[in-house]
């Protein structure tokens, strides 16, 4: 189970992964307590040296945003570090090590040290995480039974999801400078965990040489089209693939920002929102980014000129523990300027029932039945938000489940959705479900709340025995211009899962289009699967050539790992040129 540079804690902070983390915590610690498991070494040179006890109490964590959690997790993932590179075991449980733990959290070191000097072959291995300004600190303080100077190892490092790298390190320099053990030549560490060393993604342009990912143009079809006798898109003019600098992306959008011509891609990452153009050789390049608070869990972004300044504002929904935290920020080309922060709603740019552009607002705590709260908002001159009317929509869906259009061009618009098991349906006004598909739509990884929220549901099942799912991006648009919406809604597959029924594992994805006709969704295209997960996409209208799209994607690599929390440093821009649509009622050949 070795990984470098695995960010696994990011992860932790914002998916359900907690589910995972305590799976991985039990296994491990199952591991752990198995007789000859962990005193088993994998080199020679564990079985010439005589076998020691390492007691490893539970991490102090200092941190801002309380990581409780941390405090086993870290310990336990060390223990297995530890124990392997040495060869040694672990203490088993008694009166003395909650002695040493209760020591410890009163920092009396003397006690301590007298302790572990009366235990044969003991050592003590003590470790705090502590947030600096520039970043964290793990330090191991070394108690042994022999007369010596304490000794102290530490790592630093500058984001949370790099606690697992600094253990490792860590664990090495505990290998070679208490217990006198070599470290090993990369050659053997890459050897050792060649298994899941794929997650970690070296230089970009050896990614794209390893994974035969280039930006040149392909000229074989990129979009299927499937036997439903509906083929709107008759050329696909082109499809690129390159690479976005980003290991964190968790949402996209894109649009001209500030009015000057040139669209902006927004990336949503951990802590920050980023802006993108792309250059002249498509190449994707950073041009600004703007920091939001670390302890926050961030979910979607969306655009708009709701206050018609000229300036699209940039809609950021985001949690503080279970409650909404969202952030509305505008960029004129030079700056940010935040419009508010921690407004109590989630929020996303709608329409009301006459078609006209409206700010959305959903301001309960997320429900899984019955119905959540919904407003139409204004923001005042002063900044404020202000609620204008209170919407009613179909009970069971939250704020980023559904879209409203107006399919048929009756006049009123259709609920299209994403139910809690990934079902694409549409209800009409009155509540009448019109049609609900058979195929899973939407299906993602990332869910409502943040660190906070998730380790009070373990804590409390009863309250919320299950994660709540966010949905992938619903887009309605006139692709053929024959006056009528179709819908894009992306797909990740899920994978099926025998055992661990509340985990979710993805085989691969793609972005499909479907048409409302005769009353049923019916697919007219449907991108080629990848082989990863596709975080979010976008449909933009080709300047000056009103009759083509481009659909671009983010792809992240490895996702259908069991354990999610392995990503590479790099994801995949997909970007596929649409053209050449025609009516649906045109013959075809």
């Amino acid at each position: 189970m070795n990984s470098y540079h695995c960010p696994l804690f990011a992860t932790i902070l914002r998916t359900p992964s907690s589910l995972l983390f305590r799976f991985y915590l039990i296994f491990t610690t199952f591991l752990l307590t198995m007789p000859g498991t962990a005193s088993t070494a994998n080199t020679p040179t564990a079985a010439r040296i005589s076998e020691q006890q390492i007691i490893i109490p539970p991490f102090e964590v200092q941190t801002g945003t309380p990581h409780p959690h941390l405090r086993a997790g870290l310990a336990n993932i060390l223990a297995t570090r530890v124990t392997k590179r040495t060869g040694h075991i672990l203490a088993p449980h008694s009166t003395e090590t909650d002695r040493v733990t209760a020591l410890l959290r009163q920092q009396d070191n003397a006690a301590v040290q007298k302790i572990i000097q009366d235990m044969d072959n003991t050592y003590l291995l003590a470790g705090t995480l502590k947030e600096k300004t520039e970043g964290y600190k793990i330090t191991i303080h070394v108690f042994s039974h022999r007369p010596a100077a304490q000794i102290s190892l530490s790592q630093t490092f500058n984001q949370l999801d790099r606690a697992l790298s600094a253990l490792d390190e860590l664990s090495l320099d505990i290998a070679e400078k208490i217990f006198s053990i070599p470290r090993p030549k990369k050659t053997q560490i890459v050897a050792e965990t060649s298994e899941l060393e794929g997650f970690h993604t070296a230089h970009p342009e050896r990614f794209f040489k390893e994974k035969e990912y280039s930006t040149e143009v392909t000229t074989e079809p990129a979009i299927k089209n499937t036997d439903f006798g509906i083929r709107n898109i008759r050329d696909i003019q082109s499809s690129k693939k390159d690479i976005l600098p980003s290991s964190t992306a968790l949402a996209m959008a894109a649009g001209d920002l500030n009015n000057d011509g040139k669209k902006e891609f927004v990336i949503l990452e951990q802590a920050n929102v980023a802006l993108y153009h792309r250059g002249p050789n498509s190449s994707f390049q950073r041009i600004a980014f703007q920091p939001i608070t670390r302890h926050l869990g961030l979910h979607t972004v969306y655009l708009a000129d709701l206050d018609k300044n000229g300036l699209q504002e940039i809609y950021i929904g985001a949690s503080n523990g279970t409650n909404p935290a969202s952030q509305i920020l505008e960029w004129d080309g030079r700056t940010f300027h935040v419009l508010y922060q921690n407004a109590p709603y989630y929020l996303r740019p709608g329409v009301d029932a006459a078609g006209s552009p409206l700010l959305l607002g959903q301001e309960n705590a997320l429900q899984k039945t019955g119905n959540n709260v919904f407003y139409s908002l204004k923001r005042e001159p002063d900044g404020s938000l202000r609620k204008i009317k209170r919407l009613t929509f179909p009970p069971g869906f939250n704020i980023y489940d559904f879209i409203t259009v107006d399919l048929n061009l009756d006049g009123a618009l259709e609920f299209v959705g994403l139910t809690r098991s990934n079902k694409l349906i549409v209800i009409d006004n009155s509540g009448r479900t019109l049609w609900k598909g058979e195929k899973d739509y939407g299906a993602s990884k990332e869910i409502f709340g943040t660190l906070a929220s998730t380790i009070d549901s373990d804590r409390n099942p009863s309250n919320t025995p299950e994660p709540i799912y966010l949905h992938s991006r619903i887009i309605a648009q006139d692709l053929n211009r024959d006056g009528t919406p179709e819908i894009i809604v992306g797909r990740n597959h899920l994978a099926a899962l025998t055992f661990f029924k509340r985990l979710r594992s993805f085989e691969g994805s793609s972005v499909s289009a479907l048409s409302w006709t005769n009353g049923t969704m019916k697919t007219i295209w449907e991108t080629p699967k990848l082989s990863g997960y596709t975080v979010d996409f976008q449909l933009l209208r080709e300047e000056n050539q009103p009759s083509k799209f481009s659909l671009v994607s983010i792809e992240q690599e490895y996702t259908s790992n069991l354990m999610p929390f392995w990503k590479s440093k790099n994801a995949l821009v997909h970007s596929y040129i649409l053209g050449g649509q025609e009516s649906a009622n045109t013959p075809l050949p």
